[in-house]
């Protein structure tokens, strides 16, 4: 819809009321019902009759979900919740959305957080530190003594704050810390994981824990922990690499055995294929054969097509494309470097070794580029 404002009366109007337009100040639709309008540089609410609900004094007005946030000057802000336009609060310091509704919000005022179920007021805190827990209804808090604990919906204490660091795992359990120590507990506050951890970190779709410079396995979705101890275990594309004893352990996401391989580095193409890396070369393996390659790479880099993998063969010093699957080279497709000459106005190629390859595709737009530009 589209209005006019009548400078006489102050007031504005439906376009067809008005022949002469007499200010160009901008209107744009919150809802069915309700329009901003910027007047004087500055922003108010009104309704399609043009009746102003919310008086154009404001700096910006920003809706965030079902509530709208009015800002003045000195930074002070006003609080409506939009579907009744009543004010809820205002000079509040910041908000945030408590859980996945758009009607429950939670405002931080210069002494206190408050609970907001659309328009009223439903829980208030003095705690220093509040946070919406993501997919729940709880909070995270901080207490008097400067540790973590959990408040429910209505900002009662479920956990009493006693943890240096506290955060979900998104999937029923917490991630805490006591001392330089680590653990898993639920909701409830019941230990998963004890705290004897030094480290605990995400590896694919489950958890190194390192304890005594071990490491460990922690099921994410069983919530148990596989007693193996390895030397190290990092991730690989879908892939974890457990290292023990100089072998390469590869666990799925189910944590099934892969493969299990010696060498001194290897890279997981698939379930069927994987190179490993002795004395300086590549050499592919077959885990349906159970057998290596006899050909040789100076290099094995990653896949930048369907089945496709960059590599420089044994006595060779240029890239190619090797099909891993039908075990062939394309020679249709060049592969060439980029790099970035600070003195030079533009992008330089170089077909020589050691500079990351890139698809024809981008080749031809830089080629392009730099025929344009000579």
């Amino acid at each position: 819809m589209v209005g006019v404002y009548h400078t006489e009366e102050k007031k504005w109007y439906p376009a067809d009321k008005y022949q002469d337009i007499k200010s160009c100040n901008i209107r744009l639709p919150l809802n069915g019902e309700l329009f901003l309008f910027r007047q004087n540089g500055k922003y108010g609410v009104m309704d399609e009759k043009c009746d102003v609900l919310i008086p154009g004094d404001y700096l910006s007005i920003r809706p965030q979900g079902n509530y709208l946030i009015l800002d003045k000057e000195n930074y002070k802000s006003i609080f409506y919740y939009l579907p009744s336009l009543k004010q809820v609060d205002q000079e509040f310091v910041n908000y945030k959305f408590a859980g996945q509704s758009t009607d429950n919000i939670i405002v931080k005022t210069q002494n206190e957080y408050l609970k907001y179920e659309r328009d009223s007021i439903t829980a208030r805190t003095s705690y220093e530190y509040v946070e919406p827990i993501y997919g729940e209804k709880r909070f995270f808090f901080r207490g008097d003594n400067g540790l973590l604990g959990t408040l429910d919906e209505n900002f009662k204490v479920v956990i009493q704050p006693k943890y240096d660091y506290l955060f979900s795992r998104y999937n029923g359990f917490y991630q805490a810390h006591i001392d330089s120590y680590q653990g898993f507990i639920d909701a409830e506050e019941k230990v998963i994981l004890p705290f004897v951890y030094d480290e605990i970190e995400v590896v694919g779709n489950h958890y190194s824990c390192k304890k005594d410079k071990k490491y460990y396995i922690f099921n994410k979705i069983e919530k148990t922990l596989h007693p193996t101890a390895y030397d190290s275990i990092f991730e690989q594309g879908e892939y974890l690499i457990c290292i023990f004893q100089n072998k390469y352990i590869v666990k799925n996401n189910f944590l099934e055995d892969v493969y299990e391989l010696e060498g001194d580095q290897i890279l997981v193409l698939n379930d069927q294929y994987v190179g490993i890396k002795r004395d300086n070369f590549w050499r592919l393996y077959n885990r349906n054969t159970q057998k290596e390659s006899t050909e040789k790479f100076r290099f094995f880099g990653n896949f930048i097509a369907a089945d496709k993998l960059t590599v420089i063969r044994e006595n060779e010093k240029q890239y190619r494309l090797f099909d891993v699957n039908n075990q062939k080279y394309d020679a249709d497709l060049p592969l060439y470097g980029i790099y970035i000459d600070v003195k030079a106005d533009g992008w330089k190629l170089l077909k020589v070794q050691d500079i990351i390859p890139i698809s024809s595709t981008l080749f031809n737009l830089l080629k392009y580029r730099i025929q344009k530009q000579s």
